[in-house]
């Protein structure tokens, strides 16, 4: 029990370190479509300034329209520094997580794989069913509990007698001056009883079953929050 439950506690470390590096890749997709969004807004607001700037040149237009766009672009400038920020911010995550940071050829080529839902579970109620299989936290709580069950009938254990069967045998040559071989032989039973202990077998008993009912909070915690 205590391997299976080092096994899956070591499962468990590995997920978290998975969950790590997807995340901070995700985050850097994320920054970098944020970033070029907001670039290319930007761009596209210049272009209507001059648009707005040459209609006026013509008397075809308002100064009024040409502040206007320039208010969005002042904004729209605004936005792309906070993105490249946050970006940037994305990044050192990255590079926290992974060792490296990428070469600007390599965040060119970053995206979501094809067909990542193919391997996903058809139905909410098959993600939970799974996920109450499989989530290394169920499943090490389902272990404690169930050590912790072991424990409390090992401990009921004292409450009852022990019994020994033994059989001894014994061969002399000689022995203490005597001439000639001895053999002698013996078998019998041994109980042993404890009577009385002062409280300490139920002491020990009812801590188990405080330590059962805390793990059956955890159990059920866990397998709520999946």
């Amino acid at each position: 029990i205590l391997y299976e439950r080092s096994r899956i506690e070591l499962e468990a470390a590995r997920q978290d370190v998975l969950l790590l590096g997807i995340g901070a890749y995700l985050e850097v997709l994320k920054a970098k479509e944020k970033f070029a969004y907001a670039k290319q807004s930007e761009e596209n607001i210049k272009k209507q300034t001059g648009m707005e700037e040459t209609l006026v040149k013509h008397g075809a237009g308002l100064t009024s329209d040409i502040l206007q766009t320039k208010s969005q672009l002042a904004r729209a400038r605004a936005l792309k520094v906070s993105m490249e920020g946050e970006l940037r911010l994305a990044m050192n995550r990255f590079k926290a997580v992974y060792g490296f940071e990428p070469l600007e050829a390599e965040l060119a080529v970053f995206d979501l794989p094809k067909n990542y839902f193919t391997d996903l579970p058809g139905s909410m109620d098959d993600f939970i069913e799974y996920a109450q299989e499989n989530n290394p936290a169920i499943r090490v709580a389902r272990i404690d509990v169930q050590t912790v069950n072991h424990e409390i009938k090992i401990n009921k254990s004292s409450y009852f007698p022990t019994v020994n069967l033994y059989a001894e045998a014994n061969r002399r040559e000689d022995d203490i001056g005597v001439l000639g071989t001895r053999t002698e032989a013996s078998t019998g039973v041994e109980m042993n009883y404890n009577l009385y202990r002062g409280g300490a077998d139920l002491a020990t008993i009812r801590a188990s079953r405080e330590k059962l009912a805390a793990l059956h909070h955890v159990l059920g915690e866990n397998m709520r929050l999946i």
